[in-house]
């Protein structure tokens, strides 16, 4: 069970103070585009362990997904969108080569991994082995 801790102190929105304070230092930002670390949720059920990054706007052919022992390599790129005849004020979208590297647990069976990409959204699925599933276990009377 999670708690969640609030403050009675008046809110103070550190990245409108940022962005303000950036606007007056550095009108370049437009130039650099940032990288990109793609956040994942992590889990398990019964029957697989799942990664699921969040990576909108890439399509499959740019996202690479490998294992190598007991890593797992999630890695690709965002390219930089461009419009023909536009200015851009600013750029917040993220921009660049990314990897994520896992490892995986001994239970996990490598050879089955699959990936999928939907709505954004690369979900990866790792099979436990046999042993690693939970099994129910008969009670015999006497």
């Amino acid at each position: 069970m999670y708690t969640t801790l609030t403050s009675a102190l008046p809110v103070f929105d550190l990245a409108t103070t940022f962005d303000q304070f950036l606007d007056g230092v550095s009108r370049n930002e437009t130039e650099r585009p940032r990288m990109l670390r793609p956040a994942v949720d992590i889990g398990d059920d019964a029957e697989n362990y799942f990664i699921e990054a969040d990576l909108p706007g890439l399509k499959m052919e740019d996202i690479d997904v490998t294992v190598n022992g007991r890593d797992l390599t999630i890695s690709g790129e965002r390219k930089v969108r461009e419009r023909k005849d536009a200015t851009y004020r600013r750029r917040e979208t993220f921009t660049g080569r990314f990897e994520r590297v896992f490892h995986l647990p001994e239970s996990a069976d490598t050879t089955k991994v699959q990936a999928s990409l939907a709505s954004g959204v690369l979900t990866v699925c790792i099979p436990k082995a046999e042993t690693a599933k939970p099994r129910r276990i008969e009670v015999q009377t006497g």
